[in-house]
C-alpha cells in the first residue's frame, strides 16, 4: 500500500500488506506513519471502513472516500436516483477532456450527508458531511461507456472541488503503478527472498523520482536507459 501525494507527484511512504491479511489492516498502519494535517486523503472503496475514517479525522486531515457495496447499508441510502434527480444546478459540476480520440465527460453532484442519512449513519462515519455522485460516460471509436460512482467525504465544498479530486486520486495509477510495470517492468522481477521485494521497489520510487525531475524531452523509460549507459548523466540525475 503506497501513499502518493498528487501535487508532487511523489509516494511518501509504504507499507507491506501481511500475509493473511488485506489492504483493511495496512492501510491504518501507514496513515499512522504519516503526517496528514490539513490534508485530504483519497482512498479506493476497500478502505471505506469506519476507523479508517475516524483515524483520518483525528490525525487532523480530511477524507474522500469511495463508496461501494462492501458497505451495503451506506451505499444503498446513498443510491438513490429520486434524490439526486433534485441537486441545485450550483451544486453540480460537468468537465469534458477529449484526448487521442477519447472523450471523457465527468458529472459530479453534491449534496449535505445530513439531508439524505439518519443519525445513525452520521454516528458511525466521524465527520462525515459530504455525499458525491461522479456520472463518468467515455465515448471512444463511437462506442460509450457510462459508470455511476458514489463517495463520502468530511469536507464541505464546492463540486468543482470534488470533480477534480476524485479525478486527480487516479494520478497514483498513472504516475506511480503504469511506470513500475511498465519502465520498471516490475512484474516480471523475480525476487521473492528475505525484504528483497520491498527494498527493491523502495529504490524503483526512489529511482522514478529522481528522473520525473529531470528535464529531458525523451520518456522516462529513455532516460533511464541513458543513465545505464552515461556515468556523468547518471550523476546528474541522482544529485539534481
Amino acid at each position: 500500500v503506497s501513499a502518493w501525494v498528487n501535487e508532487h507527484k511523489l509516494c511518501i511512504g509504504q507499507t507491506k500488506v501481511a500475509e493473511k491479511s488485506s489492504e483493511k489492516t495496512a492501510i491504518p498502519e501507514l496513515l499512522n506513519l504519516l503526517d496528514i494535517t490539513g490534508s485530504t486523503v483519497t482512498i479506493d472503496a476497500i478502505g471505506t471502513q469506519e476507523n479508517i475514517a475516524t483515524q483520518i479525522i483525528d490525525k487532523g486531515g480530511d477524507y474522500i472516500l469511495a463508496l461501494k457495496k462492501n458497505q451495503k447499508k451506506l451505499f444503498e441510502e446513498v443510491d438513490d436516483p429520486f434524490v439526486w434527480s433534485k441537486v441545485a444546478s450550483e451544486q453540480i459540476d460537468t468537465t469534458e477532456d477529449t484526448l487521442h480520440g477519447r472523450t471523457e465527460i465527468r458529472k459530479c453532484s453534491i449534496i449535505k450527508a445530513q439531508l439524505l442519512l439518519d443519525a445513525t449513519f452520521l454516528e458511525k462515519w466521524k465527520g462525515l458531511k459530504t455525499l458525491i455522485r461522479i456520472e463518468y460516460k467515455r465515448i471512444e471509436n463511437n462506442v460509450t461507456i457510462c459508470k455511476t460512482r458514489y463517495y463520502i467525504s468530511s469536507q464541505i465544498n464546492t463540486a468543482a472541488y470534488f470533480n477534480q479530486h476524485i479525478r486527480e486520486h487516479w494520478g497514483i495509477e498513472n504516475q506511480l503503478h503504469w511506470h513500475l510495470d511498465v519502465t520498471f517492468q516490475e512484474d516480471k522481477n523475480r525476487s521473492r527472498t528475505g525484504h528483497s521485494q520491498v527494498n527493491l521497489n523502495t529504490i524503483r520510487k526512489i529511482a522514478l523520482h529522481k528522473i520525473k525531475r529531470s528535464n529531458e524531452k525523451c520518456s522516462l523509460k529513455k532516460r533511464r536507459f541513458k543513465a545505464s549507459l552515461n556515468q556523468d548523466y547518471l550523476e546528474t540525475v541522482v544529485f539534481t
